[in-house]
C-alpha cells in the first residue's frame, strides 16, 4: 500500500472494499491483478468475476478527513 494521502480525483480516490477498509483506486487496481483481492489489513479474500472493472467499490470520502 502506498500510505499517500486521498484525493477527490485520480488514482488517490478513496475506495471501499467488501471488507470495509479502504483505500486508494491506484493501490486496489494493483491488487486487482489476480483472479481476487486479498484485503491487506485483515487478509480477506474476494474473487473477481470475469471483467470486474471494480467500479462498483463505493468512494470513502470520509476518510479524507481522517488524514
Amino acid at each position: 500500500m502506498c500510505f499517500l494521502e486521498f484525493e477527490y480525483d485520480g488514482d488517490r480516490i478513496p475506495k471501499v472494499l467488501k471488507c470495509g477498509h479502504t483505500f486508494c483506486w491506484g493501490c486496489i487496481q494493483k491488487l486487482a491483478k489476480t483472479k481476487y483481492i486479498r484485503c491487506p489489513n485483515d487478509g480477506k479474500m474476494f474473487f473477481l468475476k470475469k471483467n470486474d472493472n471494480l467500479s462498483h467499490l463505493k468512494k470513502n470520502f470520509k476518510a479524507m478527513n481522517n488524514q
